[in-house]
This record gives C-alpha cells, structure tokens and sequence, in this order.
C-alpha cells in the first residue's frame, strides 16, 4: 500500500469521526476505548477577544462577542476515564483537533449551539462526563424495557 493510499484512508476515518461528534451531542467514544471527544458549550473568557480584521479595518481593538451564540464557546474536549475499565498509562495520551475539524466545529456551532452538553468550569470534566453517559445508558436501558413491557403478562 501506498503513503498516498493509507493518507487518504486516514483522512476519510477522520471526516468520518469528526462529522459523527459534530452530529451527536454526547459526542463519541474512540475506538479500542482510547477515550471521548465531544464538543462542550462554555461560558465566555474572562480575557477579551480580539477580532484582528475588524479591528484592522477601524483602526480600533474590536471584540468578538458571539451575539449568535449568546456569549457561549465551543471548545473541543478529550477524556480518556473510562467508564467501566481504567486504562494503562492513560496520562500519554492526548488530542489534537485538525483544523478541518476547527473550522467544520465553528461553522456548525452557531447553528445549533443548545444541543451541546454545557461544561461547568469549576466541576472536573471526568465527573461530568460520567453522569452524562451513566444517564445515557440508563436511558436507554428504559426504553428497551418499556418495548418490551406487556400490561396483562403477570
């Protein structure tokens, strides 16, 4: 196989997974359990945000305010705490978003920016991720019982 081949598979699992965690609010576990990608929504930073072209045009330091997002930020957040099973050495493991992800994530944002799940910045992420997901699971563990749930079968 080719540099060119295995580049372009990699590209489109790629596309692949950041369009799914675009897509779903909860955002997506990696395979073999390496950990979790999700967008989070944010309140905003307590520096300012400079937006450079306009304030190259005007002559004067403009702010970004994200007026269509009511203030929030997304950012991009990667947890590798399992919930079932602890994984070795999960302290090397990082992520990087590319930048086709930055930019699909900040074009699709202002859209739909409730659906996100909101990070509180004083609580740890791992514990919030986790009651997210436990709450996912139990919800869902629900409706199969209720599919299957017959009134007169005693």
């Amino acid at each position: 196989m080719e540099n060119k081949d295995l580049k372009n598979i990699i590209k489109s699992f790629n596309e692949y997974l950041y369009n799914t965690v675009i897509e779903t609010r909860d955002g997506i576990q990696l395979p073999e359990s390496i950990g979790w990608i999700f967008i989070g929504t944010c309140q905003t930073s307590k520096k300012e945000n400079v937006d450079y072209a306009k304030s190259k045009k005007y002559g004067v330091a403009v702010s970004n305010k994200n007026w269509d997002t009511d203030g929030k930020l997304a950012k991009i957040f990667f947890t590798n705490y399992a919930l079932k099973h602890k994984m070795k050495n999960r302290e090397f493991w990082s992520f990087i978003a590319c930048r086709d992800f930055k930019r699909k994530v900040s074009k699709a944002y202002p859209e739909n920016w409730n659906m996100y799940v909101v990070v509180n910045p004083t609580k740890k992420l791992q514990l919030e991720h986790k009651r997210l997901a436990y709450k996912e699971v139990i919800i869902s563990k629900t409706k199969r019982e209720l599919q299957t749930y017959k009134d007169f079968d005693l």
